[in-house]
Order: structure tokens, then C-alpha cells, then sequence
């Protein structure tokens, strides 16, 4: 067995140049910390009371007998380098150096020195070392390739060597998870009514397994306190491994930014679903004292939007404008690619000139659309979808029936604006703002295949920032000083939030100086339209605060206004207040008046939903595919509708380039056949007469042809 290097004396550490040490843990710690420069790692081969042998780690003997029918690799080799730890029972030495003594029986190993990542000794020794700040990443929600990264990045700056890898660190997050568990499932451990960060309603089976869990992290509900007056609800899928749709519910602050309000695992998208969620909601808001909801933007899903209609009776419903856009799109895109192709059958439908024409006719359409929909009046609406309906009946009379029947007749209240402009809205017409909210908590995620507390967990850490910066930003506002170009503005200054006294200043300059002959005259009667659906003061009211002291905050809508600047305190008509005594910390910490149906450490998993292909593996480390883990979103209808024109189109100029290339092939045999007569021609033979035949190519026209 050749030798191909061999190790360094171990270096004493006693005053006296002698390797004592106090424990045995103590002595192969200080051994590895010499051989992992060396290229090497030693582990107890055997011990004894007074006597333990190490070895090196690739010193096992390779047994082919325990290898089973898969392709296997082994590290081992042999290596002949062993080491004994020695227990001294000599009190004097004892008492001077310590208990063990190393003694190096054999320096020699037959391998290669190898990097320290390769050794699990010198792997576990690095996690040790960093183990508060792996464990402190496992709570700030990163990644194990993120925790990894951090720790290299220090390894480089201080020459150590790197000796982990994002695999291993994974492993002992898994391992520390369970540890924290105590006897619990994760779904219990999340459910445990001493969570610290959430308001946790949930609901059962008869089996016991559940069905909806309701999450209201606490740092939100002094910014719903602030602001209940218009909130969005909308689901987002792929968050979970039970795949629960995720119904997420946020709120605008006064700053203009998005906050989280509550999150509800739900076992299906039905209305019994829905109004549970809605009634914990309301629940939450009677024992708060906070005011319900005056508006509730949805897409135009019908369950949620009944459940809303049952719990919240007096509360708007508006459906996002950009998805009945899209709704219509998906059935008019087609329509119009085979009218215009229907019109020039000799374009190509792959070229550009093609889709400049399909998609310059939809922007045609949908401006119209525009402008019907969001007439102002009632009479306005008639006479424009009148005369919409009387442009495009020929081509399209099936896609206008569709548009009254699903849409105008439907749901005119909740997207046409000669209704809507009686509702507070704050001037928003999508659920773009819930869309991006479910963006913010996927990315965090990462994956899509985690337990619900693991979720619920990242989502507190995205939670607790995005909250935090909205804190910060209305602190800033209340004391930076404002770009303000009114005086009638200035007396609400660090009262208003910038964003409302910004839109006042945008409804000022729109109409004055009324000079400006190019800027709309203003009406003598105020129609209330800019506080009823925006809270901003008109102009009329901006005009006379400009011949007065100025505007004051009570010209604005309470949502505008800055928390702790006076805020008018808002009567919550909700229900009898039986602690009004109570402060708002107070309300926050107080238990909840909701009853859970059974214990949660009594709560069984829900089923895990079958996905589709092969089924899993028998080993419980077969790899899950990222398309399972993926966060992304399905795509939309409309999107794959496009998908499905452009498919479409492809496969039809296909289909026409196969056709001309075959008629090529058969008019380029034909002139072959011609110019083998014309040989004999050449050779002072007679040529053929010529016949007439019909071309199939002129479409029955009588020609010529030489044969």
C-alpha cells in the first residue's frame, strides 16, 4: 500500500510541549483542526475505558457484500493512519496537563490530500461554529443558499475555508424545525392559540382535519384601525403542499401603500368557504372597534362575491376593471384575427404587418369599450353602446351578446362608472395592488410545497417589513417639510399624507388659473364626485378654503389622515362598544371572543391533493420537480387564448407553405417530363404536337401545355 503523504506532528498546546487535553471531544477537535489543512479527518475506529483508536475517515475497508443492485461509490481506502488517545492516571499529570494524551501511531495515508467540503467532519465542525447565524437566518426566513452564501462570504474575508454546502445546511434546518416542534405537527404548532404574531381562527372536518385556518398578523391591525374603508380580496394558488387556495385580504394606507390584513387557507373556492372567512373578518373588526368596510374590490368571482353581499350587506362590491378588459379580450381576439385574415387571405399571418393590423383594431375596440363604460351618465352609456352595437353587429354580434349578457347585464353596478362613481374607491379600478401583495409573499416563499407553518412564517417576515416601512413612511411625512406651491394647502401640511395633498393639488391645476382658455370651466353646482369617491375636497371647496384661512384636515376623508396628527375619531356603528375604556394595544392583546371547534393540538393534516404524474418513489429522497415547487402562476385565459392565435396562425402558414412546396415539387416534375421530349427534338426527331389540358393551377382555365 504505497504512502503518498504523510501528515505533520500534532503541535502541543500545554505550557510544558506535551498534547494533553481535558476531554476527549477536546483532543479530536484539536486533531482536525491540524488535519483539515493537511487534507484529512480522523473518527474514533474503537474505544476503550483507558484507551481510544482514531483512524482516518477514508481508512474503512470498502465491503462490496453491503453494496445493493444500484450503482454505488465509496470514499474509503484503506488508509493506514491511526492515532490512540491515552487516559494518564498519574494525579501530577492530571492535575498539570489534563486527562488524554495523543499519540500518532501511524502519519502515512494513501490518498490524495482533499479539500475540507469532502469530509462530513470538518462540514459538521463549520456548522457548529456558525450555528447562531445559520439559526438566525432560519428565523429572518432565508434560504439554505442564502445562509450558505452569508457564511462563505465571511470564510473568504477571514482565509478559513468554505467546507459546507447548501444541501447540508438544508438538512440541519430540517433537523432543528423538528426539534422546535415539541411533540406537534407544524399545523398544530401554527394553530396554538399562544402565537405571539398572529390572530388565528380555524375550522375542522369531521375527521378532524382541516379545512380553513384565518391569519391576521398583529402588527396589521393598528393600520386596519387606520384604514378599513376600501380593502381587496383575491385568491393566488402554489403556496402551500396541500394546495389550499390562499385568499388574500389587503388595505391602501394613508401613504398610499399596500398593507396585509388578514390570509385565509381555504380547502376550496366555494361561498361556505368564503363566508367563513368573511364572518371571522367580521368578528375581528366588532372586537377591534373598527368600522366595517365601505368598498370591497374582487375579480368577478361569483361565490366570493355573494359571500361579501351575505356578511357585509351594506358594503360596495366592484369588479376589477382590467379583468373585464381581459374577459372580453379573450373572446374577441380570435374573432378579430379571422375577420381580418377572412379580409386579406394572401397576407402571411406570421408577419408582422398581420399582428400590427389584428392588434391596432383591438386597441380600436378596446378605447370604445373605454368610453362606454365609463360614461358618467346613465344616458351617455345608452347612446354610446347604441351606437358600438351598430358599428361591430355584422362581424361580431355574438361577442356583443356576450358582453350584455355576461357583463352589462350581470354586474352593471360593479364596473360601470355612472354607478360606481357613487361608492368610495380611492380612484382604483383593478386588484393590480392584491396581485402585487401575492407577489411579495411568493418571492419570499420561494417554493410551493412547504407546510402551512413554515408558510405562515415566511409570510410574518414579509408581513412585519412591508408594515414596518409603512410606519417609517408616515413617520417621515409628518415631519419632512413638503414641496407645497399652495397656500391653501399648508395649513394640513404633516396632517395629510403627501399622496392625498398631492392629488388636491392635481384637481387645483387642472382648472385653474381659469384664465387658461385651454382648461375645462368649472360647474357652478358641486356634484361631490372627487370627496364621495377619492375623499379629496373638490375644486369648489379648494376655491373657497383659498379665499379663507385655508384647507383643514376635516376637508379630507379620515383615510388621508396622517395616524396621531388629530385624527377625528371614527364612530364605529358596528355593534354595542363595551370597552371603550380599552386602549388599542389593549383591544390588540385581548383574547378573542371566538371559540375554536376543537383543541388545536386535536387538528389531523388535510389530505394532501394528488397532483398529476408518475407517482412518488419509494425512497424518501426522491426529488420533487420544480414545476411542483414553482410559485409562478398558472396563466390567465386570455393569455392562453394569445397562445393559442399565435399557434394557430403558425400552424396555418405551415400548412400553406407544405401546400406551395408540393405544387412547386409537381410543376418542377412537369417541366422535367417537358424537357426529356424536347431531346429527341434535338436529335432530328419530329417534336410532339402540343395537347390542351385544364390546369388545376387556373382554376379550370383552358390551356396549353407541351407534354
Amino acid at each position: 500500500m504505497a504512502i503518498i503523504f504523510n501528515a505533520l506532528p500534532i503541535p502541543p498546546i500545554s505550557e510544558f510541549g506535551e498534547p494533553f487535553y481535558r476531554s476527549i471531544e477536546q483532543a479530536i477537535e484539536a486533531i482536525n483542526i491540524h488535519a483539515q489543512p493537511q487534507g484529512f479527518a480522523v473518527s474514533k475506529r474503537s474505544s476503550e475505558p483507558n484507551r481510544i483508536q482514531l483512524r482516518c475517515t477514508r481508512g474503512r475497508a470498502y465491503d462490496p457484500r453491503k453494496t445493493t443492485d444500484r450503482r454505488s461509490t465509496t470514499q474509503s481506502t484503506e488508509c493506514p493512519y491511526h492515532a490512540t488517545l491515552r487516559l494518564h492516571s498519574d494525579p501530577d499529570i492530571i492535575s498539570n496537563h489534563g486527562l488524554w494524551d495523543i499519540q500518532v501511531n501511524e502519519s502515512g495515508h494513501n490518498h490524495d490530500r482533499q479539500p475540507g467540503h469532502t469530509f462530513p467532519t470538518h462540514q459538521t465542525r463549520q456548522i457548529d461554529r456558525f450555528r447562531s447565524q445559520i439559526i438566525a437566518g432560519i428565523h429572518q426566513g432565508s434560504s439554505p443558499s442564502t445562509i450558505s452564501q452569508g457564511i462563505k462570504n465571511q470564510c473568504e474575508a477571514t482565509d478559513e475555508e468554505f467546507t459546507l454546502n447548501p444541501t447540508r445546511i438544508k438538512h440541519f434546518v430540517y433537523k432543528y424545525r423538528q426539534s422546535n416542534l415539541g411533540g406537534y405537527s407544524q399545523i398544530q404548532n401554527l394553530l396554538k392559540q399562544d402565537n405571539d404574531e398572529w390572530i388565528i381562527h380555524y375550522d375542522v372536518d369531521r375527521d378532524h382535519q382541516l379545512t380553513a385556518a384565518f391569519l391576521v398578523h398583529r402588527s396589521s391591525i393598528e393600520l386596519l384601525r387606520s384604514n378599513p374603508f376600501f380593502l381587496w380580496m383575491d385568491c393566488t394558488y402554489k403556496t402551500n403542499r396541500y394546495h389550499f387556495p390562499l385568499l388574500d385580504i389587503i388595505g391602501q394606507s394613508s401613504v398610499g401603500k399596500s398593507f396585509y390584513i388578514g390570509l385565509a387557507f381555504i380547502a376550496n373556492e366555494r361561498e361556505p368557504a368564503y363566508k367563513q372567512v368573511l364572518r371571522w373578518l367580521k368578528g375581528l373588526l366588532n372586537q377591534q372597534q373598527i368600522p366595517y368596510p365601505k368598498t370591497i374590490m374582487t375579480d368577478k368571482e361569483k361565490a366570493l362575491r355573494n359571500a361579501v353581499s351575505d356578511v357585509f350587506p351594506e358594503t360596495k362590491t366592484l369588479i376589477c376593471y382590467w379583468h373585464v378588459i381581459k374577459n372580453i379580450q379573450g373572446r374577441l381576439r380570435p374573432r378579430i384575427n379571422k375577420v381580418v385574415a377572412a379580409e386579406q387571405p394572401a397576407r402571411s399571418r406570421t408577419s408582422q404587418d398581420y399582428k400590427d393590423e389584428v392588434n391596432q383594431r383591438w386597441d380600436t375596440i378596446k378605447i370604445q369599450l373605454d368610453h362606454i363604460f365609463l360614461a358618467h351618465t346613465k344616458e351617455d352609456y345608452k347612446l354610446r353602446w347604441q351606437g358600438f352595437r351598430d358599428l361591430y353587429e355584422p362581424d361580431y354580434g355574438d361577442i356583443l351578446r356576450y358582453i350584455h349578457d355576461e357583463w352589462i347585464n350581470q354586474v352593471p353596478e360593479a364596473f360601470l362608472r355612472f354607478h360606481t362613481k357613487a361608492y368610495f374607491h380611492l380612484n382604483e379600478l383593478s386588484t393590480s395592488r392584491v396581485e402585487g401583495a401575492h407577489s411579495a409573499l411568493k418571492r419570499a416563499l420561494q417554493a410551493s410545497n412547504a407546510d402551512l407553518q413554515l408558510v405562515a412564517n415566511s409570510f410574518a417576515i414579509t408581513i412585519q417589513r412591508h408594515n414596518q416601512a409603512i410606519k417609517n413612511a408616515i413617520q417621515l411625512q409628518k415631519t419632512r417639510k413638503q414641496g407645497i406651491y399652495h397656500q391653501f394647502l399648508r395649513p394640513v401640511e404633516h396632517k395629510i399624507s403627501e399622496k392625498a395633498i398631492h392629488m388636491a393639488a392635481t384637481i387645483y391645476n387642472r382648472f385653474m388659473p381659469d384664465t387658461d382658455l385651454n382648461k375645462p370651466r368649472i360647474r357652478e353646482e358641486c356634484s361631490g364626485l372627487a370627496i364621495h369617491t377619492i375623499g379629496i375636497p373638490c375644486i369648489h371647496t379648494m376655491l373657497r378654503a383659498g379665499r379663507g384661512p385655508g384647507l383643514s384636515a376635516a376637508d379630507f376623508h379620515p383615510h388621508w389622515h396622517l395616524p396621531g396628527s388629530d385624527r377625528p375619531i371614527q364612530a364605529s356603528t358596528n355593534q354595542e362598544l363595551t370597552n371603550q375604556e380599552l386602549t388599542n394595544q389593549e383591544l390588540i392583546n385581548q383574547a378573542s371572543t371566538w371559540n375554536p371547534p376543537i383543541l388545536a393540538s386535536q387538528v389531523q393534516n388535510p389530505p394532501k391533493a394528488v397532483t398529476r404524474g408518475r407517482p412518488p418513489a419509494s425512497s424518501a429522497r426522491q426529488a420533487i420537480s420544480q414545476t411542483q415547487r414553482s410559485t409562478q402562476r398558472s396563466p390567465s385565459q386570455f393569455e392562453i387564448i394569445e397562445q393559442q392565435i399565435i399557434a394557430g396562425n403558425q400552424a396555418f402558414e405551415a400548412s400553406r407553405a407544405a401546400s406551395q412546396a408540393s405544387q412547386a415539387s409537381a410543376a418542377s416534375a412537369a417541366g422535367w417530363e417537358a424537357s426529356e421530349d424536347e431531346e429527341p427534338r434535338r436529335s432530328g426527331r419530329a417534336p410532339r404536337p402540343k395537347r390542351r389540358r385544364t390546369d388545376e393551377t387556373t382554376q379550370g382555365e383552358t390551356t396549353e401545355t407541351d407534354y
